[in-house]
């Protein structure tokens, strides 16, 4: 035990100075303490003491999960398993019910993103991650900062994401009517929350109720700029669930933009306070950029320009009410449309047309104009370093090495850009990854690389 504790802090300390290899320590602690739990060979402990040195064990499988030659999933269920000894020599120990949770959600997670659906084999790490947690509440229903022991957030927290990210799995698979079951899951229509406000707004669209989806969209708007916490997860994210039900029944993105705005008098009416609430204007402006986006995906460009424009207005009341949002202000006229087109190549390319890519591409960089707008000087430089790796897969030297011109001299106007700099340097990462695959290409990629890290 001593030996596995003094390589796990060995493997925490690692580093280029000390000449250790942080996985190959948490290996060798992990091995350490196989060997403690050996009850037949060594002096006898007590049940809670061997069980101790399983969860222990059981941690150290964890951190080997994200270590380079060790399969995440398969690392993930070892813990789970050093868990189960621990549970069962020690029951009644909520804290390991509770990691026994946590963990077998986080396999469920690791398959469910290496794999999207709704495979039942996945779901039985869901389901019993969250009856463990279920039990960890059973046996001590208070959470405690001081051991890491937090069975009602996660309990909630892992529920609603679960329910959230299976939904858009059943409508990826056609399946609408499980998609609707799915976020209807434990679902509370009184309860406060984006995700609630979220959840019914879906299963309004799916049902094909208008007036219910608009209401219910508005009023995520509303809760949004009241707890901005849950915008990525929640409010941006079902742009991928309405392209998923657009794909199978149409766009219909008119239809739910012309309910909100007939609604939206009802809602200041009801909450005048929005009315000088940035915050709320910010995210309408955005919400319609998000539908947009995946109207245009879908090659819907009628509909996701209306949906631009309308957020427009949006966005210049926001600005009014305060300039930190100029953000928004500056950004739907300066490189929304043309990122829409950086969107749609990186969905050519993923279908392997790479020509229609490219005219994308291409096309989004003329369209960006980032006079005043941070974000969208570093879409434009996504664009034409985009467009330089897509013309050299693409076997078009001249083309693509002008492209990276173009960029590269983008990074020298805006040298000072955080954001530049971080286009850069993925696109120094991914011409390198194209390099490897294809040394032929050495004459006119290693400048280019050269180029770049120069800048850099």
């Amino acid at each position: 035990i001593s030996l596995g504790t003094l390589h796990w802090k060995l493997g925490g300390k690692a580093d280029e100075e000390s000449g250790r290899d942080r996985c190959e320590e948490y290996r060798r602690s992990a091995d350490y303490f196989t060997q403690a739990v050996d009850r037949d060979n060594l002096w006898p402990q007590p049940d809670r003491d061997v069980a101790y040195t399983y969860r222990t064990r059981g941690q150290l499988q964890y951190l080997l999960g994200s270590c380079p030659g060790y399969d995440r999933a398969e690392m993930l269920e070892e813990a789970v398993g050093s868990y189960s000894e621990a549970i069962h020599l020690d029951p009644e120990n909520a804290f390991y019910w509770h990691m026994r949770g946590r963990l077998s959600y986080v396999v469920w997670q690791t398959l469910h993103d290496q794999s999207p659906g709704t495979d039942s084999s996945a779901l039985d790490w869901l389901y019993g991650g969250l009856g463990d947690l279920d039990h960890a509440l059973e046996l001590d229903p208070v959470d405690d900062e001081a051991i890491d022991y937090y069975p009602n957030y996660y309990r909630q927290e892992f529920a609603t994401r679960a329910w959230f990210k299976l939904g858009l799995a059943a409508l990826q698979e056609e399946h609408l009517a499980e998609a609707v079951a799915f976020y209807d899951t434990e679902l509370d229509p009184e309860a406060d929350t984006v995700d609630a406000a979220v959840k019914l707004a879906l299963i309004a669209v799916i049902n094909d109720d208008i007036p219910g989806a608009a209401q219910w969209f508005n009023e995520a708007i509303r809760r949004i700029s009241i707890d901005r916490s849950q915008y990525g997860s929640r409010l941006r994210a079902s742009r991928e669930h309405l392209r998923a039900f657009w794909a199978i029944r149409g766009v219909n993105s008119d239809e739910i933009l012309a309910e909100m705005q007939a609604q939206l008098p009802g809602q200041l009416a009801a909450h005048p306070e929005l009315q000088e609430q940035g915050y709320y204007w910010r995210y309408r402006a955005w919400f319609k950029y998000q539908l947009g986006l995946s109207a245009f995906r879908l090659g819907a460009e009628a509909e996701a320009s209306a949906l631009l424009e309308s957020g427009q207005p949006d966005a210049s009341r926001a600005y009014d009410i305060s300039t930190e949002h100029a953000e928004v202000y500056t950004y739907l006229p300066e490189g929304a449309w043309g990122w829409y087109h950086v969107e749609r190549g990186d969905d050519y390319v993923q279908q392997g047309d790479l020509s229609a890519a490219l005219a994308d591409y291409e096309a989004a960089f003329t369209l960006i104009v980032p006079d005043d707008n941070r974000t969208a000087r570093a879409e434009k430089t996504h664009a034409a370093f985009s467009a330089g790796l897509t013309a050299l897969k693409l076997g078009q030297f001249e083309r693509g090495a002008e492209w990276y011109d173009e960029g590269i001299a983008l990074m020298e106007t805006y040298a000072g850009d955080a954001n530049v700099k971080r286009e850069a340097q993925s696109a120094a990462e991914a011409l390198q990854g194209l390099l490897d695959e294809d040394g032929a290409l050495a004459p006119v990629a290693t400048p280019i690389l050269e180029a770049l890290e120069e800048l850099q």
